[in-house]
């Protein structure tokens, strides 16, 4: 893996809202600054021209300007960068305009945005941990300690052999702890449903099965909701929203 640093991930504005946005939470932070760090994995180490390629490639946005010193003590890094396992939307395309300009060696390129924040005094733990959880989006960026720690985005592994549930051997309890284990959130008659199904096949069903219909039934959610009972001023409908 290789860095090259960019420009400020914030404009003033954002900056300054941020800042106060963070304040309300810890008033003892006096600044922060956030940069674009770029990095990037390559098959081969770039020539002086191919480097030169890059960054002008990755020269882009408003300069950024170092933060005022502060005590070493008094100040906290991170960076924060797309999910690890997932190649961002970002890196999907910047990866394909670098190939297309001739810098086929890069195998990879990703973003992340490093933030430096500055306190009065030394701060506690869960205050850290807390202007942390504003920096970012769970669902889809993680937050590492450090530049140092970025490899772990480049990590490769073997695909995890296809595993089944012994449906046909066990019977429904295997399928009910495949549920459970996998966090499927599959309802009992859906898990019935399934049952039915593979028993007509005559198989036991997969993983990767399972997950897909996990997944598709998490996309139409809705269709629980509106055949979910209802309880009206203490009083239980008779039918459900679908049953209308």
């Amino acid at each position: 893996m290789q860095v090259l640093p960019g420009a400020s991930a914030l404009s003033v504005f954002k900056q300054a809202k941020l800042l106060a946005s963070l304040q309300t939470i810890s008033p003892e932070l006096l600044s922060i600054s956030a940069r674009y760090i770029h990095l990037f994995d390559v098959a081969e180490p770039l020539s002086t021209p191919d480097q030169h390629a890059l960054n002008s490639l990755l020269e882009y946005g408003e300069p950024y300007k170092e933060p005022e010193a502060c005590d070493e003590a008094t100040y906290s890094e991170c960076l924060v960068v797309p999910r690890l396992g997932t190649i961002s939307p970002w890196s999907s395309k910047a990866t394909d305009i670098l190939r297309n300009c001739g810098l086929t060696q890069i195998k990879r390129l990703e973003r992340g945005s490093l933030f430096r924040l500055c306190f009065a005094g030394t701060v506690d733990a869960t205050v850290t941990n807390s202007l942390l959880s504003q920096l970012h989006d769970r669902m889809t960026q993680t937050v590492l300690a450090g530049i140092e720690h970025a490899a772990a985005m480049f990590f490769s592994s073997e695909p995890q052999p296809l595993k089944s549930v012994d449906l046909l051997g066990a019977g429904d309890a295997a399928l009910w702890q495949a549920n459970a284990d996998w966090g499927l959130a599959l309802a009992e008659d859906e898990m019935e449903y399934l049952a039915a199904r593979f028993r007509e096949l005559n198989r036991n069903p997969k993983d990767v099965e399972l997950m897909m219909f996990a997944q598709a039934n998490s996309e139409h959610c809705r269709h629980k909701i509106f055949n979910a009972d209802w309880t009206i001023d203490g009083q239980v409908q008779k039918q459900s929203l679908f049953g209308m």
